[in-house]
């Protein structure tokens, strides 16, 4: 599969679990941790609400000194599958991300066996690899709307 063929998406919310992923993005399925530097100038948080009502995470973005790393996960996704995840991730929209302003983080996981830890490095190998081609252009979600909710919105009470 070459840079023509496919995109990168950085994923911050649902996305970044392997299951939901494989829903919308096909056969694509190679992911590594990743984490959205500062100068990003984004922070992760519940500002997302769905016509449907529930709330979701999204990025916002900060002043700058106010924003934070984001973790998450860069996965490749096909531009034939690309519909069918823009579709699921309606009310977003894709948003460049420069290559300066991630990186990948270390595959790591103690709890893991060592079959799943072999693959998540075979993983975060092809998402490497696929970073290196000429024209690879990573993605994250951003919500076209923001709504920052509070504890209660969320169902939760603040002790």
């Amino acid at each position: 599969m070459s840079g023509a063929e496919s995109c990168l998406i950085f994923a911050v919310g649902s996305l970044i679990n392997d299951a939901s992923r494989a829903a919308s993005a096909g056969s694509s399925g190679a992911a590594a941790p990743a984490r959205l530097l500062p100068s990003f100038g984004a922070s992760r948080s519940w500002c997302f609400r769905a016509v449907s009502g529930f709330t979701a995470l999204g990025l916002t973005f900060n002043d700058p000194g106010e924003a934070t790393a984001v973790n998450g996960c860069v996965f490749r996704v096909l531009l034939s599958e690309l519909a069918t995840l823009d579709a699921r991730e309606r009310g977003y929209s894709r948003l460049l991300v420069p290559r300066h302003q991630f990186e990948l983080a270390a595959v790591a996981n103690p709890a893991a066996d060592a079959e799943d830890a072999a693959r998540r490095r075979r993983e975060a190998a092809e998402v490497e690899a696929a970073l290196a081609e000429p024209g690879a252009a990573v993605y994250v979600y951003v919500p076209e709307q923001t709504q920052l909710c509070v504890p209660g919105q969320l169902g939760l009470t603040l002790d």
